[in-house]
């Protein structure tokens, strides 16, 4: 019992073991690098950027994403990195020069934060890349080594995080959307029967509250200022509207309100067929969704409104056909 108590307790500390297999990756690369360069190859130099290499770009460095995602990322910023310890070569013949080079480099290092998760988890390695070089002795003529040796670290780093004891795949926030769409549109089709079937309040207020940033992991959040992410940010916030205003319709009705008239029940019919449009999209299983559904009982609920009718009579009924582009389902407004 005690032996399973210690085995179990490291999963309640570090979820699916994130942490330990980032440690172990980062040990098992910086030490095969720095021992390989320095007995291997005989140079020191070579041996110690090879270990700072691993160090910053795996320990140092958060980037989240897919192990690929990672090594991708890795790859792009390996150019970056080798700018910056050249820069840091060149600068460290004086103190005061290093000193400036280093506010603009943090500078700009912390402003590049601006670009998304990736580049906040990059900063304190793409420091190091620049302070590294700054500290004694002044060896430009080694220049040549500093990059190798940082290439193959970098490089052994990048493999390692596809092939050494690669971290589980993060969720995709557009996937929270997708989950959130179904439920919608489950209960709109059930709000929209005749008559209304019960919608769960609690279901559609859970859903809601998964598209919140602080119930979602720091690597999935959309939160860079690239178009994706903005528009990820945007539809979640148009889609938590969606559902509380489904989830006060559920509640009034619970609550014995009248039901919806044929119009309504239009404008709920097209909400979910857009809403399961959009599910389908966002999982990747059809492309972006039209708006004719919800253009078609908007025609309809506003003619329905707005249309006199003689006291004593009853006005001839109108009928629009709506279908969903991307489905079988099709649907006649009548009002």
């Amino acid at each position: 019992m005690g032996v399973l108590r210690w085995t179990e307790w490291p999963r309640t500390r570090d979820a699916g073991l994130a942490a330990a297999r980032r440690s172990a990756r980062v040990t098992v690369v910086a030490c095969a690098g720095f021992y390989a360069a320095r007995y291997g190859l005989g140079d020191r130099t070579v041996a110690i950027y090879a270990l700072f290499g691993a160090v910053a770009a795996g320990g140092l460095s958060s980037v989240p994403g897919t192990p690929r995602q990672r090594a991708r990322t890795l790859l792009v910023v390996l150019p970056l990195a080798m700018a910056l310890v050249t820069l840091g070569t060149w600068l460290a013949v004086y103190g005061w020069a290093a000193a400036l080079g280093m506010l603009v480099v943090g500078f700009l290092v912390t402003y590049s934060g601006v670009g998304g998760p990736k580049m906040v988890g990059l900063a304190n390695g793409l420091q190091l890349f620049y302070i590294l070089p700054c500290f004694p002795p002044y060896a430009p003529s080694t220049l040549g080594l500093r990059l190798a040796g940082l290439a193959a670290g970098v490089l052994l780093m990048a493999a390692a995080e596809v092939w050494l004891w690669p971290a589980p795949c993060p969720g995709r926030y557009e996937d929270r959307l997708a989950r959130a769409g179904r439920v919608a549109a489950d209960a709109l089709h059930g709000l929209a029967a005749d008559p209304p079937r019960r919608s769960d309040p609690a279901s559609l207020l859970e859903a809601s509250q998964a598209l919140r940033m602080s119930q979602v992991p720091p690597d999935e959040r959309p939160v860079s200022a690239s178009a994706r992410d903005r528009a990820l940010s945007e539809d979640a916030g148009h889609m938590r509207h969606l559902l509380a205003q489904t989830r006060q319709l559920a509640e009034s009705l619970e609550r014995g309100a009248a039901p919806p008239g044929p119009a309504a029940q239009g404008l709920l019919m097209a909400s979910a067929a857009a809403c399961e449009d959009a599910a389908r999209a966002l999982s990747g299983r059809a492309p972006p969704p039209t708006r004719s559904w919800c253009r078609a009982a908007v025609r309809a609920f506003e003619s329905y409104r707005v249309r006199p009718r003689e006291a004593g009579t009853t006005p001839p009924r109108r009928c629009v056909t709506v279908r969903s582009p991307w489905t079988s389902r099709t649907r006649r407004i009548w009002w």
